[in-house]
């Protein structure tokens, strides 16, 4: 199955505050589905993954969309029961491929995201001050 097939099934997401959500979004609309005109298929979840995780292994969703770090550093026993799909495949800026180097050793579980109107070169240099950025520091550590 694809990505296209997600129109019109049950969509577990996490928060709608979250980077993630909003990445999600621009990548499912690249396959002609909308979370905020096609919202009645979606279904949010906080940040309670797990919740989502068993949404779809019980047939209550029909997708489940969590970032892979997520899937690799808490649920990676449930990999041979799940399906996975690549929402951005082949994707590139920059001649960087996906997924793009956009977390920080601060966070590296959560991706960096900005707003569509901010131009790609401030959040170009923003990323790569945030990635550069020594976790050491005092500054760092005060978040």
């Amino acid at each position: 199955s694809s990505v296209r097939e997600f129109k019109g099934k049950r969509i577990g997401l996490t928060d709608i505050l979250s980077p993630s959500f909003y990445a999600s979004n621009q990548a499912l609309e690249t396959h002609g589905i909308n979370l905020f005109k096609d919202a009645a298929q979606v279904v949010l979840y906080g940040n309670d993954y797990e919740a989502q995780i068993k949404g779809v292994l019980s047939d209550q969703l029909d997708v489940g969309i969590i970032e892979s770090t997520i899937m690799q550093q808490r649920f990676p026993d449930l990999f041979p029961q799940l399906q996975f799909h690549a929402l951005l495949p082949n994707a590139s800026y920059e001649s960087v491929a996906y997924p793009f180097p956009t977390s920080t050793l601060l966070t590296p579980h959560y991706s960096v995201a900005a707003s569509p109107a901010v131009p790609w070169e401030i959040k170009r240099e923003v990323s790569r001050a945030l990635r550069n950025l020594d976790a050491n520091l005092p500054e760092a550590k005060a978040g």
